[in-house]
């Protein structure tokens, strides 16, 4: 039996958890976060009872607001519910489509549990899937930052990139790990102390508050011992090294699930991903997604030869400002496949602007790329013709 077909006979059931915790949308967020610690996600009700959406523990740390006074309702997200009779690919595809970590289970109107993705990639890579190589899967030549770098390079390198977490180098060697919650947690949280001391938090060097003990494997590593330590440290990734510690790649929870999806998708995919602040505002925004579709086939057409099978995501969070009307609006584009990552961001006063801005920043990139191998073809034939 192929791995696809292996992991198409699981069923969400079989991973699901049946204790979850749920709470209020009207409640205040510190009894939320009470939950959270033991609990990771919890079920959002409305006021008459009936299911919401979910409450995350990243959604929790990454507010900066009073949780005291600020309401579940404030913070919470949208979620679409599987069934136990849905398989585990359906599962991890609705995850990367909604970019969760969790998805509620429902039998009829009935939450009855939780499934994660930490369940998905462990039954995943018992199959022929387990067998794949790290470098097959990971984000080759990742963006890294030196120890001796600013926190407040780090945040706006995470913003520019549009990613969570950084490796952190000292030489070419790697010497620990930074994240976004590091900085929350750490910098952003201790409001009081910014306040005190200004801009200083900020210009702490990244070696003060990054993480040392850093999860790493081999490129060469199977992905079943990956996925392992990742399981056992209950950590989101793992830094991929050469013997001597040089950086090689970075393996994500996401890119394991990335390729699970992708092994069932065949040519270029184009999944719509939301991470809304606002979700009660944003449920009143209709979504032009033939307008979407049309601007992301208008770029598979001019580089989907030069890209080949590439998995094209693209993220989109609405921010509360608005102007004439139109709220700012984050887009970010990713590309993979063989000729490697393409990450363009872009903001605009709505959806077509923003998209358009982030097509145009990853539009770039890959011209750049391909202008450099047309280069070296260029150069090759010169090479040959001179022999």
């Amino acid at each position: 039996m192929s791995a696809l077909d292996a992991i198409r006979n699981v069923k969400v059931g079989d991973l699901m958890r049946k204790d979850f915790e749920s709470v209020r949308i009207d409640e205040p967020l510190s009894k939320a976060m009470g939950k959270l610690e033991d609990a990771g996600v919890l079920v959002v009700l409305d006021a008459n009872g009936n299911y919401a959406g979910v409450l995350t523990e990243r959604d929790a740390i990454r507010t900066l607001l009073d949780p005291t006074t600020t309401k579940v309702g404030s913070v919470y997200r949208k979620a679409p519910r599987v069934s136990p009779d849905d398989d585990a690919l359906r599962a991890a595809r609705l995850m990367m489509e909604n970019d969760l970590r969790y998805l509620p289970v429902s039998s009829g109107d009935v939450v009855v549990g939780i499934v994660g993705s930490d369940a998905i990639m462990e039954e995943a890579v018992k199959t022929r899937f387990g067998d794949t190589k790290v470098s097959d899967v990971m984000t080759s030549n990742p963006v890294s930052i030196s120890e001796d770098d600013t926190v407040a390079k780090a945040l706006a390198t995470m913003r520019r990139e549009g990613i969570s977490r950084l490796p952190v180098l000292r030489g070419d060697r790697v010497v620990g790990i930074l994240t976004i919650r590091d900085v929350i947690e750490k910098v952003l949280r201790p409001r009081a102390g910014i306040a005190e001391g200004g801009p200083g938090p900020l210009r702490r060097r990244v070696a003060d508050i990054m993480s040392r003990d850093v999860a790493s494997v081999l490129p060469d590593d199977q992905l079943r011992r990956a996925v392992r330590i990742m399981l056992d440290r209950d950590v989101a990734s793992v830094v991929v090294t050469d013997g001597s510690g040089r950086l090689r790649g970075l393996l994500t929870r996401s890119d394991v699930l990335r390729n699970l999806v992708r092994m069932a998708q065949e040519g270029p995919q184009v999944v719509v991903q939301f991470s809304v602040k606002d979700p009660e505002e944003f449920e009143n925004v209709e979504l032009d997604r033939e307008k979407l579709g049309a601007m992301i086939d208008g770029f598979l057409r001019k580089y989907g030869k030069f890209l080949g099978p590439a998995h094209v995501t693209v993220y989109l969070k609405r921010h509360r400002e608005r102007k004439r009307g139109r709220r700012l609006t984050h887009c970010r584009i990713r590309i993979d496949g063989p000729k490697g990552v393409f990450v363009g961001i872009g903001e605009g006063w709505g959806l077509s602007q923003a998209v358009r801005n982030a097509l145009d920043n990853v539009s770039r990139q890959v011209e750049r790329v391909k202008e450099g191998r047309e280069e070296d073809r260029a150069l090759v034939e010169e090479i040959l013709e001179m022999l």
